[in-house]
């Protein structure tokens, strides 16, 4: 859900960017066509005015500066100029909303985290059996009987048994592992194997795929 709900926001997201250039682009082309108008008004203006003068004789420069009848006509703009400066207008516009969405794309590139790279089932199976040795030793204390839980008095006494007690839990849960592994290869079920063997049985079934898979 969080996937799609991002993917959703991107599509939003590019939309309103691509409204806003169409806009932009409205914009412009109605700004370019009241810029055409306004030449073609100007320039008939000018042909208008253009016309009496020729019919007119000519006065003296002085006389017509101390009149003040010379007309100061307009610079004079062609209409393929004036279009090739809004088409370099609407480019700069464009490339600098370009611009602007491969940023934003950028800085959602670099903020994005890292996803955590998912184990393969027999790697999860092989970590699991190296966590079983510290998980098992406390299960089998709990399993034994009341009267080796509780030993005498006089086997108390005895300074190296207990070390010698700490160290067996490994050994003797790798040999029930591989007991395990050997009575499932043969067939058995897996809660007789858990029963016989005293290994978990979510271990049982992880251990019966990666046999099934060798």
């Amino acid at each position: 859900m969080t996937k799609l709900e991002g993917l959703l926001r991107e599509a939003d997201d590019r939309r309103v960017r691509l409204e806003t250039r169409v806009a932009d682009a409205q914009r412009l082309e109605w700004a370019l066509r009241q810029r055409i108008e306004e030449l073609e008004r100007r320039l008939r203006d000018l042909g208008r005015t253009a016309a009496p003068a020729q019919g007119q004789p000519q006065m003296p420069m002085r006389q017509a500066a101390q009149a003040g009848t010379i007309p100061v006509p307009p610079p004079s703009v062609s209409e393929s100029e004036a279009q090739r400066v809004d088409g370099d207008d609407f480019a700069a516009v464009l490339h600098q909303s370009i611009l602007r969405e491969q940023a934003q794309h950028a800085g959602k590139a670099s903020t994005a985290p890292m996803q955590p790279i998912p184990l393969s089932p027999r790697e999860q199976a092989q970590a699991y059996l190296q966590q079983m040795p510290q998980e098992g030793a406390p299960r089998r204390d709990a399993a034994v009987p009341p009267a080796r839980m509780h030993p005498p008095a006089a086997a108390a006494a005895v300074p190296a048994a207990p070390s010698v007690r700490q160290e067996d839990p490994a050994p003797q849960e790798n040999e029930a592992i591989v007991k395990a592994r050997a009575l499932l290869r043969a067939g058995r079920s897996i809660e007789q194997v858990a029963r016989e063997t005293g290994v978990e049985i979510g271990a049982l079934r992880l251990m019966r795929q990666m046999t099934a898979r060798d």
